[in-house]
């Protein structure tokens, strides 16, 4: 039984979309997330149908006399011109972009949704800019720090907690079964009307609301009256060691969740940490990670692989031929010792997305890698932020590809299967039994095989992925972000 111890420059482009592209040095600040797919609420096809003539929209029309260089204009019609300038240009699938009127969609995501290249891209959409720059540069969301999830019997349980956030403050654990809100049980249809003004508000009005547990280890219930809030992002979720005297291993488990520019330190201090423990083997948790920068990406394969690969290729990036000079390879950086070892197990489900998958398939031309669980989401390509009068394009501009050429369009497949366990914490019990996913790993560590067959499914799009762990969309805490993010 193992126990556990305790781009150098810059360019524009000169059309009206103005929008700044990083070239091979800015890659310090790309990130990848896996995105947000989703219905945005516009038939693409209605859109796209013999609704607009060509030649009317491009020649004297009012969008024609739009001017979105203009930064003062901030209505609607010249974010809608703006948005559809900028997937006709910078786009890495602009050559599949509809001819469409930007003016009879709703908002500037919806112009984005509807014309965006379904076959590849469920990701590219538009957003707020201060909420996803809080996020990405400095690690802070609004919120209530949460995301649950059906358990194996279909009982809704809590699946991760921010240890900063009101549910982290309120003592709540992975693995609490949610009874209700406010009075309504979990399953109520009128709890889904208004739940996010009901549980969370806004940073300028938050709410509060009445929520009721059943303690996950004790099964005591409980009811918290827990009030939304700004709070710290930890990424990483857990770090420890296994030790097995008889196999004479000592295992490292790091279970790590978003690339965040906060994520540097918090990923050195595990890493120093590991160092000093005299590692036999290495098991990195991506499960709940949909992506973020993908300098931090980089950092965390080097971290793993070591500085002895300062300078080799981990992913190679190609934008569309307007801006082919931009392309650029993220290497492996100096300056990190390595942890001494011939392979790595990854943890996986089909919400591991982006940056997550630049390290598992950026090391596996250099080391052993073993993954535990699910087929990723399959998210190959990045995007650099683009605001304007408050709002962010993140707009797919570049497809990725390890140093062997291949991309993870299709996801990357399990070596062995494993199913996320709701019912334990992270890692290991107090009790020394392990989590599901984490003891399938030791299986294949201590024999060589898994316990279970893999299995290969397809890669869900972004909108079925969010709905597997949270079925509701509506009862999901916090609007994160998730992809490749040059910055």
């Amino acid at each position: 039984m193992l126990n556990m111890e305790s781009t150098t420059e810059s360019t524009k482009c000169t059309n009206s979309v103005f929008k700044t592209l990083v070239t091979a040095c800015a890659v310090l600040a790309l990130s990848a997330c896996g995105g947000s797919g989703g219905d945005g609420g516009v038939d693409p096809l209605a859109a796209n149908d013999g609704g607009v003539d060509p030649s009317a929209a491009n020649d004297g029309d009012a969008n024609s006399l739009i001017d979105v260089s203009d930064s003062t204009q901030c209505n609607a019609p010249t974010q809608k011109q703006w948005a559809y300038e900028a997937m006709q240009d910078y786009y890495v699938y602009y050559d599949q972009v509809p001819v469409i009127d930007p003016q009879v969609f709703e908002s500037t995501d919806d112009v984005v949704r509807s014309v965006r290249f379904e076959e590849r891209d469920k990701f590219s959409n538009a957003s707020d800019a201060t909420e996803s720059a809080l996020q990405i540069a400095q690690g802070r969301e609004f919120g209530l720090g949460y995301r649950w999830g059906y358990d194996n019997d279909g009982v809704p349980r809590l699946a991760r907690i921010f240890t900063d956030s009101p549910f982290g403050r309120a003592g709540l654990e992975r693995g609490d079964i949610i009874l209700s809100v406010d009075g309504f049980g979990w399953t109520d249809n009128e709890l889904s009307d208004g739940f996010g003004d009901r549980v969370a508000g806004t940073p300028d009005n938050p709410s509060t609301a009445s929520w009721s547990f059943e303690k996950r280890d004790s099964g005591q219930v409980i009811t918290i009256d827990i009030t939304a809030t700004e709070y710290q992002i930890n990424t990483v979720v857990e770090r420890t060691v296994f030790t097995n005297a008889a196999l004479n291993q000592r295992v490292g488990y790091l279970a790590f969740d978003r690339f965040l520019r906060p994520s540097e330190a918090e990923l050195d201090s595990a890493f120093a940490y590991f160092q000093e423990q005299d590692l036999t083997e290495f098991i990195l948790d991506l499960r709940y990670n949909g992506g973020g920068l993908v300098d931090v990406a980089a950092r965390l394969a080097t971290l793993i692989a070591g500085s002895a690969r300062e300078g080799q290729m981990i992913y190679q990036y190609l934008y569309n031929d307007k801006y082919a000079n931009n392309n650029y390879s993220l290497e492996f950086k100096g300056g990190f010792e390595d942890l001494g070892l011939s392979r790595v197990v990854i943890l996986t489900t089909d919400r591991t997305a982006s940056s997550s998958e630049i390290v598992i398939s950026g090391l596996q031309p250099y080391t052993e890698v073993v993954t535990i669980g699910t087929r990723t989401l399959g998210k190959s390509q990045i995007s650099s932020p683009n605001d304007r009068c408050g709002e962010r394009l993140n707009i797919l501009e570049a497809e990725g590809f390890n140093s062997a050429g291949i991309s993870v369009r299709d996801g990357i497949p399990a070596t062995c299967f494993a199913e996320d366990d709701l019912t334990r914490n992270f890692g290991i019990s107090d009790e020394g039994v392990f989590e599901g996913f984490v003891g399938t790993a030791i299986d294949y560590i201590d024999n060589a095989v898994c316990n279970t067959e893999p299995v290969t499914i397809a890669a869900r799009s972004s909108a079925d992925q969010a709905a597997r762990l949270v079925p509701e969309s509506s009862r999901q805490d916090g609007n994160e972000i998730e992809g490749a993010f040059t910055r």
